[in-house]
């Protein structure tokens, strides 16, 4: 069944329940609560509400009406579902996606501690004295 391609969005804006939205947006995003309990109940909420020529044409607009949701969020509902996403080089706990994404489907070896440090330097310089301490 994980083999099957996702409902055409044309069909899933329709959806009757949000948990037909779910295993999509396990799918486009990371598995995690806030998804389950948060977003996927606001989605369809919303999308319940839009009109037919409101509703979202494309996954990408589908992720961008989610992405405005998850932004009205309180910080600490935000920083469990970013949270959600393993970390670059994680090897244990992933999904499918993340696996195959990480690379461990293919043989190789997980990202070196090296190449974190330098990725964490460039997109997070401000944890280098952290780091350095």
């Amino acid at each position: 069944m994980d083999q099957l391609p996702p409902p055409r969005i044309s069909l899933l804006v329709y959806s009757p329940s949000p948990s037909s939205l779910t295993p999509i947006l396990e799918q486009l995003l990371e598995p995690s609560p806030p998804l389950t309990t948060l977003l996927s109940p606001q989605l369809h909420q919303h999308l319940s509400s839009l009109s037919p020529s409101e509703k979202p044409t494309s996954y990408q607009q589908l992720l961008d009406l989610s992405q405005q949701l998850v932004d009205q969020w309180d910080v600490l509902d935000q920083a469990h579902f970013v949270a959600s996403h393993p970390r670059i080089g994680e090897v244990q706990g992933l999904s499918t996606a993340s696996e195959s994404e990480q690379g461990i489907t293919s043989g190789k070896e997980p990202t070196s501690g090296h190449v974190l440090r330098r990725l964490t330097v460039k997109f997070f310089p401000s944890t280098l004295s952290m780091m350095n301490s």
